[in-house]
C-alpha cells in the first residue's frame, strides 16, 4: 500500500535524521510506509483516504461502519438478490458524529422513506465514498502547496510531474491535483518529483497547465509516532539489528525492546474499538 504518514523530507531532516544528501529517498519512504501500516494495524483504522465502495450486513436502526467522510451514494439490496435496487437519499439518513470526523455510523432520519439498512441482508449495504481517517477535523483533508502543476498538460500516462519548485515535497507525500490522488516515490531534482498515479482508489487523468497541488495531512500525533517508529527501525543498523550491545567496560546496554512509550500512547488516544 503505498501511504506514508510522514515525508522523508521530515525525516532527513535536522530534528530526526539530519541527512543533506538526496540519497536514500526509497529506502527511507519505505521505512515510513512500514511504520505508516503498523499504525493502522494498532489503531484497528486506515488514516489514508480511499475513494471506492464499501460493503455491510444489513440492519435496522442504525448501523456501524468504517471510519469515512463523505458518502456519495448509499444503496440497499433490500431482497438479497445481489442488486442494489434501492438508492438512499441523503434526506433518508443521518451520517454520525454530526459535528466530528471522521463519521462512523449510520442512522435513520426523522423522515427517512426506508424503516432500517437492508435488515437481515449480507452485504446488504453498498456505500460508495471516501472511507478513512483523514486529518479528524474536516471531510477534504488536504492542504494547497501554493504549487502548481507547470506540465503542459500533464498527461495521463506520465509517472513525473513538473512544478516551479521541489523543496517543500518529499517522498511519502500524498498529493491531490483535482480529482485525482497521486504519491511521490521520491524527488527527481529541484523542479521534478517521480509519482505513483490515480492512487487510493481514484483514476489517473490529463491535467493542464497550472493546476493547484494540494496535500494530504494527517493527525500531527500519528505522524510523529510515525517518524519515531522509522527513526528507531534505522538507528537499529548501528548495533547489527541486535537487541542489546555492549564492551566490558559499559556492560550490556539494551538497545531494543518493546513498543516505544509515545507510540503506546498515540495508539491508546487514536484506538478503535470494534
Amino acid at each position: 500500500m503505498l501511504n506514508a504518514y510522514a515525508y522523508v523530507l521530515t525525516f532527513k531532516s535536522e530534528e530526526y535524521a539530519s541527512i543533506v544528501a538526496n540519497t536514500e529517498q526509497v529506502r527511507f519512504r519505505q521505512l515510513l510506509e512500514n511504520a505508516s501500516r503498523h499504525m493502522d494495524r494498532q489503531c484497528h483504522r486506515t488514516f489514508y483516504c480511499w475513494e471506492g465502495i464499501k460493503y455491510y450486513n444489513g440492519k435496522g436502526g442504525n448501523l456501524l461502519i468504517d471510519d469515512i467522510l463523505s458518502i456519495s451514494l448509499l444503496r440497499l439490496d433490500k431482497d438479497a438478490d445481489d442488486v442494489y435496487e434501492a438508492t438512499m437519499a441523503a434526506t433518508d439518513y443521518y451520517l454520525e458524529p454530526a459535528n466530528d470526523f471522521p463519521k462512523d455510523r449510520l442512522e435513520l432520519s426523522n423522515d427517512s422513506d426506508y424503516g432500517g439498512f437492508a435488515s437481515g441482508v449480507r452485504r446488504g449495504v453498498e456505500v460508495t465514498g471516501v472511507h478513512g481517517y483523514g486529518d479528524g477535523e474536516s471531510a477534504t483533508p488536504f492542504v494547497a502547496t501554493g504549487l502548481l502543476v507547470v506540465d503542459n498538460p500533464l498527461l495521463v500516462g506520465s509517472t513525473t510531474i513538473t512544478t516551479s519548485a521541489t523543496a517543500t515535497l518529499g517522498a511519502g507525500m500524498t498529493l491531490r491535483l483535482e480529482s485525482e490522488q497521486v504519491y511521490i516515490e521520491s524527488i527527481t531534482n529541484a523542479t521534478t518529483f517521480l509519482v505513483e498515479r490515480g492512487v487510493n482508489g481514484t483514476t489517473a487523468a490529463a491535467h493542464v497547465l497550472n493546476t493547484p497541488i494540494s496535500l494530504y495531512e494527517y493527525p500531527m500525533p500519528i505522524r510523529q509516532a510515525t517518524l519515531v517508529l522509522a527513526m528507531r527501525a534505522w538507528k537499529r543498523k548501528d548495533s547489527a539489528f541486535q537487541d542489546a550491545v555492549g564492551s566490558p567496560d559499559t556492560g550490556m546496554v539494551v538497545v531494543f525492546k518493546d513498543e516505544d512509550p509515545f507510540v503506546k500512547s498515540v495508539i491508546h488516544d487514536y484506538f478503535r474499538y470494534l
